[in-house]
């Protein structure tokens, strides 16, 4: 619509006029429709982008939002339209343009938002296979199953369900890692809670297939005699000592930088997936 009203109102510097300017509108129309058709965003869909392009060729925003189908079904009713208010020369197919090019706006705004909804989903499932097969990889040459700090069950879970569902790899839990869950499960934050209930859900999901097993809390003398605080890292840490000390093969997951130092101060294997 915008585009029509930029050349309709450039025409007489521009020099095309009557059936002239009707080609070139269709032209640029079609121009614009491919152009879009074959372009992918290379990063987020801005939802604004996508309403003005829409208000300037009514179904470039449904395009441009990856509604392809949907696009040029509306860019070929606009084209439609527009040649019938130009046939019959009868604004009403006019007014019918323009409540399509609103409708078709305010629908790419939300189809710009559902769209970033799909490739951020995209995205980190990619990103979790990603980790996932880090841990694959030293599985396979070390044979080990891990033990993860807190931040690992809030903010890794779909690592987690993709390490369940594709390895038989055992998960060893500090009861300090569960003290801290139960602790976070009610934080005045709604999303810091549903985290640590998805974490919850994904230690009984291996509970239920046997691969879950929890570790003691190391006592004071024991975090005396390695060098260890009482503070809740360093018990994850002395957990993490107490399997190693019982020849039981396992590594430390972690992607808190403190967690990290405390772990290779004590010298126990570990690995991090940032």
């Amino acid at each position: 619509m915008l585009l029509l009203i930029m050349l309709a109102l450039s025409s007489e510097y521009i020099g095309i006029q009557g059936n002239n300017l009707i080609a070139v509108y269709i032209l640029s129309v079609i121009l614009f429709a491919n152009y879009f058709r074959v372009r992918k965003p290379k990063k987020a869909i801005e939802d604004r982008k996508a309403s003005f392009l829409s208000l300037f060729i009514a179904g470039l925003g449904q395009l441009y939002a990856q509604k392809k189908v949907l696009g040029f079904i509306i860019i070929i009713l606009h084209i439609v339209l527009f040649l019938a208010s130009v046939k019959n020369e009868d604004i009403f197919y006019f007014y019918i343009l323009i409540g399509v090019t609103i409708l078709s706006a305010v629908h790419a705004h939300y189809s710009g938002v559902k769209m970033n909804r799909k490739l951020l989903k995209n995205l980190l499932q990619e990103t979790a296979v990603l980790k996932y097969l880090r841990i694959k990889k030293v599985r396979e040459e070390t044979g080990v199953d891990i033990l993860p700090d807190t931040n690992i069950l809030m903010h890794e879970p779909l690592m987690l369900v993709a390490t369940f569902r594709d390895s038989d790899l055992k998960l060893y839990i500090s009861k300090q890692v569960m003290k801290e869950l139960d602790g976070l499960k009610n934080s005045d934050h709604p999303g810091t809670r549903k985290s640590a209930q998805i974490a919850f859900d994904l230690l009984e999901m291996y509970q239920s297939a046997n691969r879950l097993k929890f570790v003691e809390i190391p006592n004071k003398d024991y975090l005396k005699k390695h060098k260890l605080s009482e503070s809740p890292d360093e018990k994850i840490i002395g957990s993490c000592l107490q399997l190693l000390e019982k020849q039981t093969p396992v590594i430390f997951v972690s992607n808190d930088n403190g967690d990290r130092i405390f772990a290779r101060n004590s010298n126990v294997p570990m690995l991090t997936l940032e």
